[in-house]
Order: C-alpha cells, then structure tokens, then sequence
C-alpha cells in the first residue's frame, strides 16, 4: 500500500528503541513511556526477580533441614542448583542476581554472627566468593545453553519456512497467484499479526495484490517502520518513519513494518506487515525471514516479467 510522504525518520536498534537524538525524542514520544510499553518493560524485569527470590527462599529451606543433620556441616552447594534451575527459566540475568541473593541468604542465616551480613571468620569471605563464582558461572553456563536451544529453534523455524516460501516460488504457474500463499506462511511464521503483500514502482502506484487478513487494510497517518538494509555484514534495521499526523484520528494501536522488494535496482513493491504496538518490533529471526521473502518474491516477479518479455 502506499505511505504518505515522511516528515522525520528516526533510526532504532534491534528492539525498536531510538538511537541518537532524535531516536531519543521518538522513544520518549512514541515507545518508551507509553504506559502499556511500560507495563511489559515492568513484567519481564520482575519475573527474573521473582523467580530467583522463590528458588532461593526453597533452596534455604533445603539448607537449613540438611545442615540440621549430622554429618552435614556446609549444604550451600543447593544454592547452585537453584542458580542453575534461574539460569533456565530466566536467563543470565536472573541466574546472577539469584548468586548474589543466595550468597546473601547464606550468610544472614548459616554463618556466625548469624542474622546478621558480618562475616567473623576470615575463613568463611572464601568460601562465600568461591560460592558466588561458582554459582555465576553455572548461571551464566547454563543461560548460555538456554540460548543456544532458542536460537536452534529460531533457525529450524526460519529454515521451515524459507524451504516452503521457496517451493511455492519453484512449483508456481505465476508469482502473484501464490503471494497469498506466501503471505499466509509469513504470519505463520513471523508472529506478526497480519502481512500482505503490495506490488508497484512507487508509493503512489503500489497496491496490496496478497493479504493474510480480512478487507484491503486501513489507510493510517502516523508512524511506520521501513526495513534499511546496508551493504555488506551489517544487521538490518528499522527505520520509523513519520507520517503526516491527522489529529481527528485515535492513537494507533498497531504498528506497521515496510521491506521494500527491489528487482534490478528498481523497486516492485513492498512486504509489509503488522502488529501491536505493545508487541514490539520484529525479532531477528522475523526480520530475516520478511527480508529474504521479500528478495525472493522480487526475483521471481523480475523473472516473470523477463519471461513476458
């Protein structure tokens, strides 16, 4: 579909934050202190800490029964099963902030003076800073794997649908008979909310031909982002672009996200796609999956048209 004309373009990072200054005025008007924003900011900050406080109020209480048996003189070692079982649920930074609490704990309530954060023997600062290392290590082992087996996953899901994307491209009788199909894989596979697809030289002639949702979508002032793609190694990123605003329009609550689709240099259209704005931009793995689908979809329409030709 067609964009009006920009006033401003502000460039984010990977999670949509504005960087710069005036990445800075476009994340305080526009992401950064909008309360629902805000909120989600609030969720994933006070789940890590959550967590970690639960597995190290277990943890004592595991303590505190077996050092309370003879023979068990020293029982901290439980602490590095709940730093590693933080790791895999909350990631690294809940992994070490549980070390820390647990280093903490075990001081105020197993080492002399007790309930208190003094350390009478010399002795035991050894075995306090071996217990914190110990259990940022695993913590940080273990979040590392955590990771590794999300990225498997991201991998096989892009895979997935590329290898889907690219049959339709291979078994088609002509592209635009299955962009719908592509379409349909693409918010499937992004977690975007809605794609479609518009083909045309320039924002004034382009015009959806595939949509994964209902009726042609709405005509919106306000903010977009736009895919830059820099030559080389570089990662991709978006771009918001400001629309001219019309005050008589209620604030967005979706957020639109542009690939431009180029053959030869000259543009053929666009891939775009949709979400809430409380949902964020496009993760990394998305992200490459709309830019390779919109570079496949560009050369298949080149080929066409020279077939045509």
């Amino acid at each position: 579909m067609g964009a009006a004309a920009p006033a401003a373009a502000v460039r984010t990072d990977r999670r949509g934050r504005g960087t710069g200054r005036r990445g800075a005025a476009a994340r305080d008007g526009v992401l950064a202190y909008h309360p629902a924003v805000m909120q989600r900011r609030g969720v994933r900050l006070s789940i890590p800490i959550a967590t970690g406080m639960l597995a190290v109020a277990v943890a004592t209480l595991v303590i505190a029964t077996l050092e309370g048996l003879p023979g068990v003189p020293n029982a901290s070692a439980v602490y590095l099963v709940a730093v590693a079982a933080v790791a895999i649920a909350a990631g690294t930074g809940g992994a070490v902030f549980t070390a820390v609490l647990s280093v903490l704990v075990y001081n105020f309530f197993f080492t002399d003076p007790l309930h208190t954060l003094l350390v009478a023997d010399p002795g035991e600062w050894l075995n306090l800073l071996v217990l914190l290392f110990v259990a940022v290590t695993v913590g940080q082992l273990a979040a590392m794997q955590r990771r590794r087996a999300e990225v498997a996953v991201e991998r096989e899901r892009e895979a997935r649908a590329l290898f889907q994307v690219t049959r339709v491209l291979a078994t088609r009788d002509s592209t635009q008979d299955v962009l719908p199909a592509i379409a349909a894989t693409l918010v499937r596979e992004t977690g975007m909310d809605r794609v479609w697809i518009a083909l045309g030289a320039d924002d004034a002639t382009e015009r959806p031909v595939a949509d994964s949702g209902d009726g042609a979508p709405a005509r919106r002032s306000g903010t977009h982002a736009v895919l830059q793609r820099p030559p080389g190694e570089a990662a991709p990123t978006w771009i918001q672009v400001r629309e001219p605003a019309t005050p008589a329009q209620p604030r967005a609550t979706e957020r639109r996200y542009r690939v431009r689709m180029e053959a030869g240099g000259r543009p053929v259209g666009s891939v775009w796609s949709a979400r809430e704005v409380d949902a964020g931009p496009p993760d990394s793995s998305a992200t490459r999956l709309l830019a390779v689908a919109a570079d496949q979809v560009a050369q298949a329409l080149a080929h066409d048209q020279l077939i045509e030709e």
